[in-house]
């Protein structure tokens, strides 16, 4: 299963420590906002969560990848 994840659930399973067991059961991808938003801002204000996403990264459990709109997906949100 491919999963996009957002920095709220992100944040939220880094706190509730099922991350890794998550991670390692699904390709999970980010995109590159959310890399800010949970790794590079959060480590220059000192969140150890920030750090153990980072890590996440640099193994391949999370994957950034840019997220290509779709014209059908548009129309259905519209």
């Amino acid at each position: 299963m491919k999963v996009i994840m957002d920095a709220d659930s992100l944040i939220k399973l880094t706190k509730a420590k099922a991350k890794e067991v998550i991670l390692k059961n699904i390709e999970a991808y980010i995109p590159p906002k959310v890399v800010e938003e949970t790794v590079e801002i959060p480590k220059e204000e000192g969140y150890p969560d920030a750090f153990v996403i980072e890590a996440n990264l640099k193994k391949g459990l999370l994957e950034v990848g840019e997220i290509e709109e779709k014209e059908e997906v548009e129309e259905m949100i519209d």
